[in-house]
């Protein structure tokens, strides 16, 4: 394995406990670390819903146990990935203009916050 495959290997690693999801009033954010922020305005969120997704052959390099960045899927398009599986439970926010993935630890209790944010 080359150093810059086993350095980024171990920076995934080292940022990975940092994955997170912040509610407020007016907008959830998706972060992982210095290297990934999604901003998404609540007003704007269309449906959630939780789906198993499908990759095309044409998917990015995946590493085990994360989902980043834009992911291209068969079935739903392309996602905007900040998530610990790239297929299977995925909760899946769309938005008029993009479709975001994310796997929160307690995805009811993420679900309903979220509701009831976005009905404030």
């Amino acid at each position: 394995m080359s150093i810059p495959v086993a350095l980024t290997f171990f920076l995934l690693a080292l940022w990975f406990p940092t994955m997170h999801y912040e509610l407020d009033q007016h907008q959830l954010t998706l972060r992982y670390g210095p290297v990934l922020t999604y901003r998404i305005p609540l007003a704007e969120i269309r449906t959630i819903r939780r789906r198993n997704l499908s990759l095309t052959i044409w998917s990015t390099i995946r590493f085990p146990g994360i989902a980043l960045f834009q992911v291209p899927y068969a079935d739903v398009g392309s996602v905007k990935m900040c998530a610990t599986a790239a297929l299977n439970n995925i909760l899946l926010i769309e938005t008029e203009k993009e479709k975001f993935g994310l796997t929160p630890a307690d995805e009811a209790g993420f679900v309903a916050a979220l509701m009831t944010q976005m009905e404030a």
